[in-house]
């Protein structure tokens, strides 16, 4: 049982552990992180809609980047809180940086515009970065666990003299 994660609701019933969880998944449904974003966008001077009537870009930019990054916290948040690993459980046993590359390369071969080509560019560079980096790491902490060579004993320096 040592695989068990530590359970925080210690001394909670079946039901109340089964809110929480509900309340949870309502908190990660990005639909109350949206409304936040809005509102406080609309707050600093950003509306939804431009000057023309249509979708502002800006605040549709704005509002995907910041409720992207603010869930992702959440769901690291909630994760480690119920004591589990974010690597087991987001990532599993793939090989993720070689499907970075792969992903990123597959990207490239369908762009066909200046600008796809220098965001695959780019993101092939940081996939490679990604793999060999994952490598560089890896040797470094697989070191630390080689044995070092044996230096020489000083009793057969002076078996000799």
């Amino acid at each position: 049982m040592a695989d068990t994660p530590t359970v925080p609701y210690t001394g909670t019933t079946s039901g109340q552990r089964r809110v929480v969880a509900i309340g949870e998944i309502l908190l990660c449904s990005s639909v109350p992180t949206q409304i936040a974003l809005s509102v406080l966008l609309g707050l600093i001077g950003l509306t939804p809609e431009g000057d023309d009537g249509r979708l502002s870009l800006p605040f549709v930019l704005i509002l995907s980047l910041g409720d992207t990054l603010i869930l992702v916290a959440l769901m690291a948040a909630l994760t480690r809180a119920h004591g589990d690993s974010l690597r087991a459980i987001w990532l599993g046993d793939r090989p993720v940086a070689r499907e970075t590359l792969v992903g990123a390369m597959l990207i490239a071969a369908e762009v066909n515009d200046p600008i796809g080509y220098v965001l695959a560019f780019i993101a092939v560079a940081f996939a490679t970065m990604n793999v060999v980096g994952g490598y560089v790491v890896t040797d470094r902490m697989l070191q630390m666990f080689r044995k070092k060579p044996a230096a020489p004993k000083p009793a057969e320096a002076d078996a000799e003299a």
